[in-house]
């Protein structure tokens, strides 16, 4: 899935940042472990890329974390 979600309190980059920081030291623990295939580890692909301008964030994600993904933003907004 592909979105782009507007941002009311917080600044894209900001939580851009801190989403890419989050998802990558998550999934290294699992990577470094071995515990995934290459599928699953796939499936596990998440872009978050800020657009500062219109303070937005887009994201790109699978099904199984687009969900959890846009939580955290909501969370953190």
């Amino acid at each position: 899935y592909n979105e782009v979600y507007k941002l009311r309190n917080a600044a894209a980059a900001d939580v851009a940042t801190t989403l890419t920081t989050f998802i990558t030291n998550s999934l290294s623990v699992y990577q470094g472990a071995n515990f995934y295939s290459a599928y699953q580890q796939l499936q596990r692909n998440v872009i978050v890329v800020a657009e500062p301008v219109s303070n937005t964030v887009l994201i790109s994600a699978t099904p199984f974390y687009f969900n959890e993904i846009k939580r955290i933003i909501d969370k953190l907004d």
